[in-house]
């Protein structure tokens, strides 16, 4: 028998593929935080031996959502929207507690209370940008969820880091502090001053940008 971490057997599971299948008696096999096997309990029964079975005979099991844009730092103010904005502002930043200027304490309440109410809809693993990652990080990881935390880089003061430059070597660092972290990974979110510069310099198909692109384009836009 093959050694797993896990099997969950449920009454019925559904996977995210094949599309608009629902398997009835069937079990998933976890080992080292992977989904090695979906397969009918039966099977699982004999093909594994599991350090830890979860039994739930009366239950669904679904695959966890991803939220690509989570805005953990909007969700203190849900229902202000129409009274706290002024009229005819359009755009975000004119909101209170703007997500660049965000103390590091507001950054944590959010990301906690955002990370509960994502996982009580179902969302194991998300992405964000705020203005303290290392502080949303740390939040991310103590709730249990995967999330890719975005380092976002400006012109202008934001959260962390005063300027373009300070984003960027800070983020490298608090990059290499959570390699191989299995839950927290990173990715560059560049402000729109600079994402522009990008964009003009890498061609509107670019896709991503690393460190050292970033920091190009910064350099010749002075």
């Amino acid at each position: 028998m093959e050694l797993i971490d896990t099997l969950v057997r449920a009454r019925w599971v559904l996977p995210v593929e094949p599309d608009a299948r629902v398997l009835e008696e069937h079990a998933v096999a976890i080992r080292a935080g992977r989904i090695v096997a979906v397969l009918p309990a039966d099977e699982a029964r004999r093909r594994y031996e599991a350090t830890d079975v979860i039994e739930r005979p009366s239950h669904v099991l679904m695959p966890g959502f991803v939220n690509a844009s989570a805005r953990a730092t909007g969700v203190l103010l849900r229902g202000r929207a129409g009274t706290s904005r002024p009229a005819g502002a359009a755009d975000r930043t004119e909101w209170p507690h703007d997500r660049r200027s965000a103390d590091p304490e507001y950054v944590r309440d959010c990301t906690l209370l955002a990370s509960a109410t994502l996982q009580r809809a179902g969302v194991t693993c998300y992405a964000d940008a705020q203005p303290w990652p290392d502080v949303a990080a740390r939040a991310a990881s103590a709730a249990h969820m995967r999330a890719s935390i975005g380092l976002m880089v400006g012109d202008e003061q934001i959260g962390w880091s005063a300027s373009a430059d300070e984003g960027i070597d800070r983020g490298m660092r608090l990059r290499d502090e959570y390699r191989g972290d299995p839950l927290v990974t990173m990715h560059f979110a560049p402000q729109d001053a600079v994402k522009n510069r990008l964009y003009v310099a890498g061609g509107m198909g670019a896709k991503s940008f690393d460190a050292r692109t970033i920091q190009s384009v910064i350099s010749r836009g002075r």
